[in-house]
């Protein structure tokens, strides 16, 4: 597996909430059972694993986040995306922790790195993208490939 974050990517690009939101993740220990972590203002990107992730991306929108514990880009972007979350009601995110026993979907969908990013609709992968995005990149992503836009 490939760690592959983006060059352009700052600090500045982050928002400040989400990092502060981040922190609070990163010194969480996570197991398969529980949900990536509630923020305060009550925000979740759902775990899916190899045994939920077909379920999941059956019906609906959705977006899964492929990262690594193992990944220094990963963290920046699983904030990104969490911080839009509750912007966009009909998508819902998702986040795949790759590691050695929740890989299979992983190798399935032919994925050479992380952070990896598949957008679904009605489950079918309609785009594939790979770095940690900006906000900008994240809202063109969603804005393009569902048309909607961030609730005001």
């Amino acid at each position: 597996m490939i760690c592959r974050g983006t060059h352009h990517l700052r600090k500045s690009d982050v928002p400040a909430t989400a990092l502060r939101k981040f922190a609070l993740v990163a010194s969480t220990e996570q197991t398969e059972s529980t949900q990536f972590m509630s923020s305060e203002e009550g925000i979740d990107m759902k775990k899916v694993t190899d045994k939920t992730f077909s379920k999941v991306v059956k019906t609906g929108n959705k977006v899964v986040v492929f990262c690594s514990k193992f990944c220094c880009f990963c963290p920046d972007h699983e904030a990104v995306v969490e911080a839009h979350e509750k912007e966009f009601p009909t998508i819902e995110f998702h986040i795949y922790n790759v590691t050695k026993d929740n890989s299979k979907v992983y190798h399935k969908e032919k994925l050479d790195g992380v952070p990896c990013t598949l957008y679904f609709k009605n489950g079918k992968k309609v785009r594939r993208e790979y770095g940690a995005s900006s906000d900008k990149e994240l809202l063109t992503s969603l804005k393009e490939v569902y048309g909607v836009y961030p609730d005001a």
